[in-house]
């Protein structure tokens, strides 16, 4: 099992910005053989319980888990998580730059991210905040054999910890979380297959699928936007965006079989 090294003293460090009670750095590292290695830093500054639970929720699931395709945690302290430093752009940015991506880069884009889920799945992990902004474009792609990255893990769920910190909340991004999400319910690796799908209309689209999110996920409103073609996509985004989980595609490698199936 991958485990991160106690935190080492800093090498240099670029203020990038604050957001939320967080401070996020660029900067360096030094490894126990004396290396350098870039890494992106995050560092508490809020005494707020609820952004301090998420903090501490990262560090803990990002711990153990070693994927291409998930952010990795390489140096841990009690007020700082050190990950490896990602040159590139969220597909948020991407986004707001081009408004959409090519059919044959959205379906790329949604089979590098399932097979992230499928990992983290395997490992009891649920992200719980698939959107655009967790998502990771690394500096070619999709040229390059780097595959995109999912970051931030404030509001994942781990089976093997005896307690979920959130355990009843309703955290989550209205138009990429599921009714049962919603809800409160956490620890169905579904939500994130619904995530998936919400993201990829998203991205071909342009905006995500459901017009009034709230009212979608409170149940007063099912107004939904058209879904795109070909039939083999529109079939897959509409059933990984039903509102049942157990109406929707059941696993990442499901997923993964219908997507295969689409022409590009």
């Amino acid at each position: 099992m991958y485990s991160p090294m106690p935190f080492p003293p800093l090498q240099q460090k670029v203020l990038l910005g604050k957001r939320g009670g967080i401070a996020y750095w660029h900067g360096a590292i030094k490894l126990q053989e004396g290396t350098l290695r870039e890494v992106l830093i995050k560092e508490m500054l809020s005494g707020d319980q609820e952004v301090r639970r998420r903090f501490w929720q990262e560090g803990e699931v990002t711990t153990r888990l070693r994927h291409i395709g998930v952010t990795r945690l390489v140096a841990r302290s009690e007020q700082r998580l050190a990950f490896d430093w990602i040159p590139g752009e969220s597909l948020r940015l991407l986004l707001n730059r081009q408004h959409t991506m090519p059919l044959a880069e959205g379906v790329n884009l949604l089979r590098e991210l399932l097979g992230a889920l499928e990992y983290l799945h395997s490992e009891g992990v649920v992200h719980h905040d698939i959107k655009p902004e967790n998502v990771m474009l690394p500096v070619g792609w999709p040229q390059v054999a780097q595959p995109v990255i999912l970051v931030d893990f404030g509001m994942a769920y781990d089976h093997l910890k005896a307690q979920d910190i959130h355990a009843g909340t309703r955290m989550g991004t209205p138009q990429f979380m599921p009714p049962e999400q919603f809800r409160g319910v956490r620890g169905d690796a579904r939500s994130d297959l619904y995530s998936a799908g919400a993201l990829l209309f998203d991205a071909l689209v342009g905006h995500p699928p459901f017009p009034n999110a709230l009212g979608w996920l409170a149940g007063f409103d099912s107004t939904q936007f058209s879904v795109p073609g070909p039939l083999p996509l529109s079939q897959l985004i509409s059933t990984a965006l039903r509102r049942e989980p157990a109406d929707r595609i059941q696993t990442a490698a499901k997923m993964m079989d219908m997507l295969l199936r689409i022409p590009v």
